[in-house]
């Protein structure tokens, strides 16, 4: 998940285009971030408590099936968040966690299922708080760059100017001298 959100912040930081034009796509890569990882820690739940009587169907299917992702039949939908099973994540799957299933009483999984829960819970809420300061560290340095290269281009753009204005000058200033020369020799013929 890491790793697919540093490829979006790489993406984002390619494009040609102004920064009050990205903060949107920005922000929005940013929520479906979240959304990844609030689903993580909802598979993390879910996978500590599917050792319980109740859910121990789920488990023979996941024995049969490691790779079987989860749905909205497994875990709820996150408010905000595409369904369960609409999560598509570069390079990864939410899938059953069969190391966090734990084989005791029903009563002592939910507690520890809980537990686990609100670890990642606690670990995710950093990796927001991550992303939401690489999101806007991304996009001042992104105005700051397009600023510079503004500043940068426009300053260019008067020292061509300028030196254009330079030979302009010189040019005016020969035809002023040559000018000038002639001057004396018009004045001592009208005498």
């Amino acid at each position: 998940m890491h790793s697919a959100w540093n490829e979006n912040m790489n993406a984002l930081r390619d494009q040609e285009k102004p920064t009050s034009e990205m903060v949107d796509e920005a922000f929005e890569s940013m929520r479906t971030y979240y959304c990844w990882l609030d689903y993580l820690c909802e598979t993390v739940l879910y996978s500590s408590i599917t050792l319980s009587a109740v859910q121990l169907q789920y488990w023979e299917d996941f024995n049969n099936d490691p790779v079987m992702r989860l749905t909205s039949e497994h875990i709820d939908n996150v408010p905000g968040c595409a369904d369960a099973e609409d999560v598509e994540i570069p390079g990864t799957k939410l899938k059953f966690m069969t190391n966090c299933a734990l084989p005791t009483t029903s009563t002592q999984v939910t507690s520890i299922g809980q537990s686990h829960f609100h670890k990642c819970i606690e670990k995710i809420e950093e990796g927001k708080n991550v992303a939401l300061m690489g999101v806007q560290k991304t996009l001042k340095e992104n105005s700051v760059n397009q600023k510079s290269r503004a500043l940068t281009n426009k300053l260019q753009s008067l020292l061509t100017k300028m030196h254009g204005m330079e030979s302009h000058m010189e040019h005016l200033k020969q035809k002023i001298f040559k000018f000038d020369a002639l001057l004396p020799c018009f004045v001592s013929k009208c005498d």
